[in-house]
């Protein structure tokens, strides 16, 4: 199950990527998709080999952080750091959005990517992260 997970995220976050390098006819059924999510605005939509990508930057780094993590299995870290991570990256997000006004297009990806990357690591931990980790017990032994 853990595995299907992964790939699923990991095709998921792919996605954007792929449908940008499909002909116009078999990327509208997707195109609808991304526009449920993302204002898909020109003026900060990436362009990769000459291949518009039907999300925004920050979008895209949301989607290649939800890849990234299912793919990368570290680093690990505790889940009270990841929900300290994900608040900061939402606090950086917002911090970008509403004094940088979105102008630079690196820092949304970074923002985007921030944000993902615990998401993913809280949903889907590791067989030996503390979340899963048995607890482990000692007999008493015999003088």
């Amino acid at each position: 199950m853990r595995r299907a997970v992964r790939i699923l995220l990991i095709s998921f976050g792919l996605s954007p990527l792929v449908v940008a390098f499909l002909p116009a006819p078999a990327a509208a059924p997707f195109l609808g998709f991304f526009r449920l999510q993302c204002h898909g605005l020109v003026d900060r939509v990436l362009t990769v080999f000459g291949h518009r990508l039907p999300v925004c930057s920050r979008c895209t780094g949301i989607y290649l952080g939800l890849a990234l993590a299912a793919a990368l299995p570290r680093p690990r870290f505790a889940p009270s750091v990841l929900r300290v991570w994900l608040f900061a990256a939402g606090a950086l997000m917002a911090l970008d959005a509403l004094v940088l006004e979105d102008r630079v297009p690196a820092l949304r990806i970074l923002t985007g990517l921030l944000l993902a990357w615990p998401v993913v690591k809280l949903v889907l931990p590791e067989p030996s992260s503390p979340i899963t980790e048995a607890p482990v017990t000692r007999s008493p032994t015999a003088p």
